[in-house]
């Protein structure tokens, strides 16, 4: 080979060996400054316990700390750019790895110690170079995260949940629950409660007439499968058993609906469907929020022992017998059952 040509193909080979070192250089600005088609590079990170999908991206004010021999420096400059998992802050150069701490968007804090709390994305190079790449790319990014999201507040990956039927208080009624996963979509809750008798047993009856409702005490025992629809909706099948007895009181008869004086208690039987929502409030937390429908028979023990003439007064009473016995009475009524409830509680 002449060595002119020798001199050729080595002034080519530098030429070409420089043009992509200079391409492979961080600080080197876009070859054609103001083409909206070259997008910055960008680093994402996604938190895990509470789902936010956040973006550093080339010119972003970087303030933080990053360890620098063996000590932990302070920064506070712009990103000039990003190549993989690395940064260049005006002439210095990090691994993200290097990153102690640092400030995100919308109030966020990015700390090396709660690493495991993040899942960080590093984008390939490619997908800077072709538009319809990039918004492909950021799709899949986007569905992704929608899922993680989704994922994050469904509380399908406990096996035992407890909670508290906060909305039964409004009864005063205090009632536990535990439900325990099954299968995938399938999952088994029994509730168990009691039923104080808050109401003034002489005063007039406050819920469908012969329900005199805060004049009660008992136990109520609620169970039923669930099944998920999808991360946190539910359906649920439920049996229900309530057994309340109520003291001597002013209360209407079930079968006249006037008021009498009377003890009485009863065993409610029926079922019911749900519809809900349970979701993870916080951490291990969980809230479930519900509403159904169903048909109760209640079986009610009368023993009365005599009448009011007034609905509205405690005087004009009757004995209806002269040895002040009571009349013993069985009623049988079909009721409508009406859930909405909330609970809230942990998950293990």
């Amino acid at each position: 080979m002449k060595p002119e040509l020798k001199i050729l193909c080595f002034l080519t080979f530098t030429l070409l060996l420089s043009l992509e070192i200079q391409a492979q250089n961080p600080f080197r600005p876009p070859s054609l400054p103001g083409v909206t088609s070259i997008r910055r590079r960008m680093i994402l990170l996604e938190r895990i316990d509470h789902p936010v999908l956040l973006k550093i991206s080339e010119q972003y004010m970087m303030h933080g700390a990053v360890v620098h021999n063996s000590g932990t420096k302070v920064v506070h400059a712009r990103i000039r750019r990003i190549r993989g998992d690395s940064l260049y802050l005006d002439s210095a150069g990090y691994r993200f790895r290097d990153l102690e701490s640092f400030d995100l968007p919308n109030f966020n804090i990015y700390k090396r110690s709660d690493s495991l709390k993040w899942r960080v994305f590093f984008p390939p190079e490619n997908i800077y170079h072709d538009r319809d790449t990039y918004a492909s790319y950021m799709r899949k990014m986007t569905k992704q995260f929608k899922k993680d999201k989704s994922s994050a507040v469904s509380c399908r990956s406990f096996h035992n949940i407890l909670k508290v039927n906060i909305t039964k208080v409004i009864n005063a009624e205090i009632a536990f629950d535990y439900e325990r996963r099954l299968a995938d979509r399938w999952t088994f809750e029994v509730e168990a409660g009691y039923q104080f008798a808050s109401g003034y047993r002489m005063g007039d009856d406050f819920f469908l007439d012969s329900y005199p409702l805060w004049k009660y005490s008992g136990i109520n025992i609620v169970a039923g499968p669930k099944f998920y629809l999808g991360r946190i909706v539910y359906l649920q099948m439920i049996v229900i058993y309530h057994y309340l007895d109520m003291d001597l009181s002013r209360t209407k008869t079930a079968n006249s609906g006037h008021y009498g004086l009377q003890y009485q208690y009863r065993n409610d039987f029926g079922g019911a469907l749900r519809f809900g929502l349970l979701s993870r409030a916080f951490g291990s937390m969980v809230f479930d929020s519900y509403i159904g429908i169903g048909l109760k028979a209640c079986r009610i023990n009368q023993f009365i022992y005599g009448s009011y003439s007034y609905d509205d007064s405690n005087n004009y009473f009757n004995w209806y017998n002269t040895d002040h016995s009571a009349d013993h009475n069985h009623v049988t009524l079909l009721k409508p059952v009406i859930n909405l409830g909330i609970k809230i509680g942990i998950g293990f």
